[in-house]
């Protein structure tokens, strides 16, 4: 810098300097600085930001604030570089400068990572723990699931409803969780990576939600168009124990899981939720149970509830083979095709739970597709 001198005895104190960071592409990136004088107290500091030694560029994109403070915004790959903190001591004229690399990761394809998770390719070993239940259901091979998102509300001290990681940023759920008198979406808590329910793990990220979008022709009397798309506070990384779903082509799914004439159909239900519709035991690990979809006339006259076209069930009707019990609700219905997990539908509501003749209902995901992407931001 003309007319100034670096020197660590210039009687700079940097209060705040950069560090080296990783943020995934499409964040602000933001580089804060701070300095004061130690022995003239009434000296000027003024900080300025250099870019590969270079200064701050301005753009539509970034600008240097002044008063130590820039930033990049919608960050990517090629705003990777060394970010410089001058500070100049503009009296005794003088400076010195911090530095560190910022690195923007480009956002992974969801469509090349969704519905493949690492640990079930893995083979890993089911762990030797007492069998729960969803009801009928095992604990899962921590990681199997690793689109499966826990809510859990501070003011009820327990985990209320599930959903399924869409994206880096956006979960599916069942509107109904959200709609509830004593949940207030600003203070759930979004826990990925989950497993044991009663411990921190290392592999668990925990979030808050920003928005809640409720699909607008939801019907609270009879849970039709039963969804939700959760936009949560911070996007999430993606690891062996975080990963998405896919949503995958509506038709094809249509074909293949509700249109088939080509033996039982079945697919996988996870979640936390109770382990008999009149015990209140909550399981310690994720519980998941396979269960078959059932023909949508059996579906209606299994209940003297509405079933719309945008529900599907699923079950036996035998008692206590297997079923969602509460606190599954807004949990995943996955089906496995061509070697990839597809959510198709989202734990709705039932008539007790595993009771003979009474199944499960699920929100028909195909048939929101469209809806869904319109929302989301990929």
């Amino acid at each position: 810098m003309e007319g100034t001198k670096q020197s660590d005895e210039c009687g700079i104190l940097f209060r705040k300097s950069p560090k080296d960071e990783e943020l995934p592409q499409g964040e602000t990136m933001v580089l804060q600085c701070a300095a004061q004088i130690s022995l003239e107290p009434a000296s000027d500091v003024k900080i300025a930001w250099l870019r590969n030694g270079l200064p701050f560029p301005t753009s539509n994109r970034s600008r240097d604030l002044g008063n130590g403070l820039a930033y990049v915004s919608d960050a990517a790959p090629k705003d990777t570089a060394v970010y410089t903190c001058v500070a100049t001591d503009r009296h005794n004229k003088c400076s010195l400068q911090k530095s560190a690399l910022y690195r923007v990761m480009p956002r992974i394809s969801v469509e090349e990572i969704c519905g493949n998770p690492i640990v079930s390719r893995a083979n890993a070993m089911r762990p030797p723990r007492p069998k729960g239940k969803i009801v009928g259901g095992e604990d899962t091979v921590k990681g199997a699931y690793p689109w499966q998102v826990m809510f859990w509300s501070p003011s009820l001290g327990r985990a209320f409803c599930g959903g399924t990681l869409l994206t880096d940023r956006w979960v599916l759920s069942a509107a109904h969780c959200f709609r509830h008198e004593l949940i207030q979406p600003a203070e759930v808590e979004a826990r990925l990576g989950e497993h044991d329910r009663l411990e921190v793990e290392p592999e668990e990220v925990v979030t808050k939600i920003a928005d809640v979008y409720f699909h607008p022709q939801f019907d609270a009397n009879t849970f039709d168009n039963d969804l939700a798309l959760l936009l949560l506070a911070d996007r999430v990384k993606f690891t062996d124990y975080i990963q998405p779903a896919c949503l995958g082509d509506s038709a094809a799914i249509e074909r293949d899981q509700f249109n088939s004439t080509d033996g039982v159909r079945k697919g996988k239900v996870t979640g936390w939720g109770q382990l008999a519709e009149d015990v209140h035991t909550l399981p310690r690990y994720l519980q998941e149970i396979e269960l078959p979809i059932v023909d949508q006339d059996v579906c209606r006259n299994a209940t003297v509830n509405k079933v719309t076209d945008n529900m599907f069930c699923a079950g036996y009707a035998q008692e206590i083979v297997g079923d969602a019990c509460q606190g599954d609700s807004g949990g995943p219905f996955v089906v496995r095709r061509k070697n990839r997990w597809y959510v198709i539908g989202i734990v709705s509501w039932g008539v007790g739970c595993g009771r003979r003749g009474s199944y499960g209902y699920y929100t028909r995901v195909t048939n929101y597709h469209n809806w869904i992407k319109e929302k989301i931001v990929y």
